[in-house]
This record gives C-alpha cells, sequence and structure tokens, in this order.
C-alpha cells in the first residue's frame, strides 16, 4: 500500500533559499510590510505556506488579513494564496494595530 494512502497526505517541500533584504526604512517605523518575490526557479510551494514559514504567523491569519483586505497580493488573482509562489509577485501587508508587528517585521527582515 502506498504510504499515501496511508497517512492521506504528505507535505512536500521545495528546495527554498530565502534571502531577506531591508530595502527602505527601519522596521521600527513600519507599520505595513512589502515583499517582492526573486525566484531563480519554479516552486510548488503555496504562497501561503512560504509567508506563513517566513513570517511566524498562520495560514489561516494570512487568509484572514486577505478577506480583510491588509493583505494584497499583485498581480492579483482569485485563490493567490493558495497558489504555487511566483517570480515577481508583490504582497504588502497592512500591519497597524497588530500586537506582534515587531517581531513579524523581525522575521521579514532576516
Amino acid at each position: 500500500m502506498a504510504l499515501r494512502n496511508r497517512i492521506g497526505r504528505i507535505e512536500e517541500f521545495a528546495d527554498v533559499a530565502i534571502r531577506k533584504e531591508l530595502l527602505d526604512g527601519s522596521p521600527e517605523s513600519a507599520t505595513a510590510l512589502r515583499l517582492e518575490l526573486r525566484l531563480d526557479a519554479a516552486t510548488p510551494l503555496r504562497l501561503d505556506r512560504l509567508l506563513a514559514g517566513e513570517l511566524g504567523v498562520s495560514r489561516s491569519r494570512l487568509q484572514g488579513w486577505e478577506e480583510q483586505k491588509r493583505l494584497v497580493i499583485e498581480p492579483g488573482n482569485t485563490k493567490a494564496l493558495r497558489k504555487p509562489a511566483r517570480n515577481s509577485t508583490a504582497v504588502r501587508i497592512d500591519l497597524t494595530g497588530e500586537a506582534d508587528r515587531d517581531a513579524i517585521l523581525s522575521a521579514a527582515s532576516g
């Protein structure tokens, strides 16, 4: 019997190297986060999994921000968070009022 049939789901992680670079301003005064993805090759890794892992937040929290229009993905299309991460994708997250804003910004800046 195949492993997938026994456990129901197998997590597949792409071999992705993450380099973080602060482009403008300082994290101490930021209320929003803007990320630009620069991928060397295509990856099957979903955007929500990539962002959740790198920012230290849950995928459901990302989805909540998207529903509240506090997370915007460009180019925008339906269910962009659930699709594989793509080169040149821009993500903007409004962190105004978030209690853990500093931790998220710290995780984003490396």
